[in-house]
């Protein structure tokens, strides 16, 4: 059977190299599997455009297909999920034959290790058959107009990055055969460092890029894509195999950083020592990056943003490449700065360890952190703190756009371990309130020890 080619893809000018920015047939109908599935990170609100409206109405008849059951089983059993998806479908050829490109026995360095081998194959054969039988060789052919304005925009947002070029220089590492960015349709607001490594000189990055603005007639405009979110997940294809080889003692590391704010990175996937290993090294080379190509200013907004989100470590991982970046004589590679690294937070995760169980910890919030249907109208945001806290100080940090209207003075309860906070929602929105950051640190103890900054989230129902 002729395969019908669905990687449509526009050429761009990335400083010295030549990148694409791409649409994957692939990675489409794996994501409308996911979505039908009802996996949430592939329904995504902000996500919602003319695009997946058609892609739902068009697969609708096939939401019980047993490609879409045997999907759930492998999220409920094997925890497949998020970027496991776009994974699987850079690995494999294209639609409708979706054959493996590389025989899975003998384990694809980089495909996701959540697929395993005999579950996979069973779910692939599903696949085909739920391709062949939707057609979706026809909706994905026929999507190209969307397509077209995905590649253009995104292209037009990241033309002029010098990332590549740097991350090449920065690492030391074996490049490449080729560099894509893939726009991720279905993916929302999330972004995945995937690629396929095809032999041992041969590897291709492929950062998939998630998309939340669309235009008037409805086709996406990635005006939250960035130089930085392009170089978070460019540098995840050469971090992770990096911290592979240290597996052992990252792994160790990782697992006490991991206790240091254990919902934060629960809410963000992060739930294995080496997921958070490979998170913490690429949002320290990122800082490093933004500091190079950008001005220190913008790394340490970046590196307070990182902090705010939980990763209380990371300003202090991402100054420890200073050495590396002074040392270049002495390390050809950050290969080989690694075990000064990991020593490095091996010592920052003893000291916020020990500072942790001094400082004061939030019990419970209403709403619940996380909450997606909250009722807009509520009237009062309560924090619940462990210990007696400091009357008339507080800070509340974020975009002015992101945190609910404050109608009062926030008040303590007698004991002063409860504090009402009068706002006023709106319905249908997403807030994102910051309680205190690196340079706001008004929660504290009546004896004076800061609240480690924590990030509530939740949305209001419509």
């Amino acid at each position: 059977m002729r395969t019908l080619l669905l990687i449509a893809v526009v050429a761009l000018q990335l400083s010295a190299q030549t990148t694409t920015v791409l649409v994957d047939g692939r990675v489409e109908l794996l994501s409308i599997v996911a979505r039908l599935a009802g996996f949430p990170e592939y329904n995504e609100p902000a996500a919602a455009s003319p695009y997946t409206a058609e892609a739902d109405r068009y697969f609708a008849a096939h939401r019980d297909h047993p490609a879409v059951k045997a999907l759930k089983e492998l999220r409920a059993v094997h925890g497949v999920s998020f970027d496991a998806v776009p994974s699987l479908a850079l690995h494999l050829t294209d639609v409708p034959e979706l054959d493996e490109r590389l025989p899975f026995e003998k384990s694809p360095q980089r495909l996701d290790a959540r697929w395993k081998l005999e579950p996979t194959r069973a779910f692939l054969k599903e696949l085909r058959a739920f391709a062949t039988a939707s057609k979706a060789d026809v909706w994905l052919k026929g999507s190209e107009a969307t397509w077209k304005a995905a590649r253009e925009r995104l292209a037009a947002k990241l033309g002029k990055s010098t990332y590549p070029a740097w991350m090449a220089r920065f690492f030391g590492e074996e490049q490449p055969k080729s560099i894509a960015v893939v726009a991720g349709l279905f993916c929302g607001p999330r972004n995945y460092g995937v690629g396929v490594r095809l032999g041992e000189s041969a590897e291709e990055f492929r950062p998939v890029l998630g998309c939340t603005t669309f235009d008037a007639p409805g086709l996406p405009t990635f005006e939250q894509a960035n130089d930085e979110i392009f170089a978070h997940e460019l540098a995840h294809s050469y971090a992770n195999r990096i911290v592979d080889v240290f597996g052992f003692d990252l792994d160790l590391v990782g697992a006490s950083l991991l206790g240091l704010n254990p919902d934060a990175m629960k809410k963000q996937a992060y739930t294995t020592p080496r997921i958070l290993m490979y998170e913490t090294l690429v949002r320290s080379v990122v800082i490093q990056g933004v500091k190079e190509l950008s001005s220190p200013e913008a790394a340490g907004l970046v590196a307070v943003r990182d902090f705010e989100l939980g990763f209380t470590w990371v300003p202090d991982a991402a100054k420890a490449l200073n050495e590396f970046v002074a040392n270049k004589s002495q390390y050809a590679t950050l290969r080989d700065f690694m075990p000064n690294w990991t020593a490095a937070l091996e010592h920052t995760a003893k000291t916020q360890i020990a500072a942790m169980t001094k400082r004061p910890q939030l019990v419970s919030t209403s709403p619940h952190d996380g909450d997606a249907a909250v009722d807009p109208e509520t009237k009062f945001l309560v924090l619940e703190f462990d210990r007696p806290m400091m009357d008339g100080s507080w800070s509340i940090t974020g975009n002015k756009d992101d945190v609910p209207e404050i109608t009062g003075k926030p008040q303590y309860d007698a004991a002063k371990k409860v504090l009402t906070i009068p706002v006023k929602l709106r319905a249908g929105r997403s807030y994102r309130i910051g309680l205190n950051s690196p340079t706001h640190s008004g929660f504290k103890s009546e004896s004076g020890e800061t609240l480690v900054p924590r990030t509530l989230l939740f949305a209001t129902r419509i």
